[in-house]
């Protein structure tokens, strides 16, 4: 999906496929508040959040997705307590 128009409203949609491996959702309008719609892809192994407006915030609803491999989050205001977050 990358930079397509998906947002926060839109991420609901992504709840319910729990066999996704890989998510692309760079360059799109999604921010913290989507990314509790994808605490239910226990399989996902790979999310790419590139130039979208997530938060530390939002990366402490993704500390449940323990198959996720590979995070990709250029261009973002990312702390390292944020990244701490996902491990706890």
């Amino acid at each position: 999906m990358d930079s397509c128009r998906i947002s926060d409203e839109g991420m609901v949609n992504l709840a319910g496929p729990h066999r996704l491996k890989c998510l692309e959702l760079s360059d799109t309008e999604v921010g913290s508040s989507g990314l509790r719609h994808l605490s239910g892809l226990f399989n996902l192994e790979s999310l790419n959040l590139s130039f979208t407006v997530v938060t530390d915030g939002g990366l402490r609803k993704l500390s449940g997705l323990s198959s996720l491999k590979s995070l990709d989050l250029d261009d973002h205001q990312i702390t390292d307590a944020g990244l701490a977050a996902l491990t706890s």
